[in-house]
């Protein structure tokens, strides 16, 4: 019997392999890192925004950055709980 080329037995080996499954404790820690790093950037926006007081592009633009800042959140906060909701993809800890 002939052995495959390395290559090809790890893709065989990689197609084989029990894919692991994520749990609600990794989700859950996945979604508080995004959330921190998107609160940091809010604070600076929110700082940027409270220098440019007088000039009104930069006060529109920190206002547009914090509209899509939002979305963002909210869009993150969504996919969580659409991936959390689905029973079958998770396993208790």
């Amino acid at each position: 019997m002939r052995r495959l080329p390395t290559v090809m037995a790890f893709s065989v080996l990689a197609l084989a392999a029990h894919k692991p499954q994520v749990t609600l404790a990794d989700r859950t820690m996945g979604l508080a890192a995004l959330m921190f790093a998107l609160r940091w950037r809010l604070e600076y926006l929110l700082n940027q925004l409270k220098k440019s007081v007088d000039d009104e592009q930069k006060r529109d633009e920190s206002m547009k950055m914090i509209e899509y800042l939002r979305k963002e959140i909210k869009y993150q906060v969504n996919v969580f709980l659409q991936r959390t909701s689905a029973p079958g993809n998770l396993r208790p800890v």
